[in-house]
């Protein structure tokens, strides 16, 4: 399987990868079907997501995609009075932000399968962050069959 773009959360002004998807939540609870249509097999959501956490709450700030005939699309499109982004109270769960080097390149558990040295979690409850954490990985036994990060980005280029 392809490995799959990532989301993006600003929490205090740094940009971290989200390996979550907060807003299949509000397609899920409202019962609207998704607008976005992948364009590419490294996206299969269809759309790509900004996010923030301000004052212990979840926003999405902006939002691109397309629809199945090509046309773009964001955030208007879905929340026309919230053009600037929207207070996401339709999402509970936890949200994974990996970081740190590939410490473990891996096939289960797509689409974000890979392990990182460290992942952060947000817990979300309707919106509002209730609790983080960060959880140290540990490397697997045999850390020279790991390709770094850089490696792996040289092979996807060729």
């Amino acid at each position: 399987m392809t490995d799959q773009v990532t989301e993006i959360l600003i929490v205090q002004g740094a940009e971290l990868w989200m390996c979550s998807d907060p807003l299949e939540a509000y397609f899920q609870s409202t019962g609207i079907k998704s607008p976005f249509k992948w364009q590419e097999t490294c996206c299969w959501r269809g759309y790509i997501g900004t996010w923030a956490i301000e004052n212990d709450r979840l926003y999405l700030k902006s939002l691109e995609g397309r629809t199945t005939h090509g046309t773009p699309i964001g955030l208007a499109h879905l929340f026309p009075h919230h053009p600037d982004g929207v207070f996401a109270d339709w999402y509970s769960g936890e949200i994974r932000c990996p970081a740190g080097k590939l410490v473990e390149a891996r096939t289960v558990g797509w689409p974000w399968p890979n392990l990182y040295e460290s992942d952060r979690f947000f817990t979300i409850k309707a919106g509002v962050v209730t609790g983080q954490r960060i959880v140290t990985n540990d490397p697997p036994e045999n850390i020279d069959d790991v390709p770094d990060s850089q490696n792996l980005l040289e092979t996807q280029k060729k």
